[in-house]
């Protein structure tokens, strides 16, 4: 259901403000752009224990967003590799892009941020500093990641091209997808594409709420 509710969302979005009293069919524009957000070696790591520090790159880490035009309203959805976002957060990302020219009609409230919820990020939240009485938040590095989601914005509008939409809807159920608790979790996938004039993609959607964890009565898991 959760799942349902999330393409129903973005459908609503991408079309409920186009007016009905104009007898031409919408024209659905999307855009893509990406960038490295890299912390600076020595950061504090999100996740696990506190007092982990960056010693080293083994992948890169990104923002990447995608923006959705109809010819009257835009949406823009943009993924962090990071732990979360904190709400604050994204109020901050909307007042600034209040003042940015995005070159289409763009409501900050559109702006929708999602996490990957790694734990091989820094620590945007303020939980894993030095120990439980310090914040491993950087400012600075708040700082360039606000610019960063922004110029991403910026660009995927910038880069916009016709596009038709397809989804699919199917569940997991691999015993590794398991739960802290005895209730049963949602084990469905979501998976939203969109596809130029050529037929290839321009980019894929997935929506699967897991969170691995290692179950005592199983090995661990490698991955």
């Amino acid at each position: 259901m959760k799942n349902i509710l999330f393409i129903s969302t973005v459908f609503l979005i991408f079309y409920s403000c186009t007016s009905e009293k104009k007898q031409k069919p919408t024209v659905l524009q999307v855009g893509v752009s990406k960038a490295v957000i890299n912390p600076a070696i020595g950061s504090y790591i999100a996740g696990d224990k506190q007092n982990r520090t960056f010693t080293g790159i083994k992948d890169n880490l990104y923002a990447k967003a995608i923006v959705a035009y109809d010819g009257e309203t835009a949406f823009a959805l943009v993924t962090l590799d990071c732990i979360g976002l904190l709400y604050q957060d994204l109020q901050t990302i909307r007042k600034k892009a209040a003042f940015v020219d995005f070159g289409i009609p763009f409501s900050p409230e559109n702006i929708i941020i999602s996490s990957t919820h790694t734990h091989s990020g820094p620590d945007v939240v303020g939980l894993w500093g030095k120990d439980y009485t310090e914040s491993g938040v950087s400012p600075d590095y708040m700082k360039f990641l606000f610019e960063t989601v922004i110029q991403q914005i910026a660009s995927a509008s910038n880069n916009l091209k016709p596009a038709t939409t397809s989804y699919s809807l199917t569940e997991f159920g691999e015993e590794w997808v398991a739960n802290i608790c005895d209730e049963e979790i949602d084990r469905s996938v979501t998976i939203l594409q969109f596809i130029d004039d050529m037929g290839k993609s321009i980019a894929t959607l997935t929506n699967f709420a897991c969170h691995l964890s290692e179950r005592k009565d199983k090995p661990p898991v490698t991955y």
